[in-house]
């Protein structure tokens, strides 16, 4: 073991490999695993564009359906995503509310429409 260098441990002094195996180990951290944390919640907005078609407003279910989908498509180009996911956040709020207002109006209307009903029995 006369020849091995210690000082920089890069294998022996003779190996015709130039240390480039380094006695069998790999040297450095893992490095697997996925390289952008931050990435969006394509699920998120597209379940909830689904609920929304589905229960609330049906064009903006729609429509922030499809800004999911082109943002995900974006992010997986590479391409600028995050005016598309911002789209279908805005568009899921709006027909949320437009959703939970229209659903009072029809109560009010439902309630209006079977008082003169409620009297007639009622006499």
């Amino acid at each position: 073991m006369d020849n091995y260098n210690g000082q920089y441990g890069n294998g022996y002094q003779g190996d015709p490999y130039g240390g480039q195996y380094n006695n069998g180990y790999q040297q450095g951290g893992y490095s697997g695993g996925p390289t952008n944390q931050n990435h969006p919640s394509f699920t998120k907005y597209m379940v909830l564009s689904i609920l929304m078609l589905l229960c609330c407003n049906q064009i903006c279910g729609v429509i922030a359906l499809i800004m999911a989908v082109i943002g995900n498509g974006n992010y997986k180009k590479g391409m600028p995503y995050e005016g598309n996911f911002k789209a279908a956040k805005i568009l899921l709020i709006v027909g949320l509310v437009l959703g939970i207002v229209l659903s009072i109006v029809a109560l009010l209307m439902g309630v209006a429409g079977s008082l003169p009903l409620i009297q007639e029995l009622m006499d």
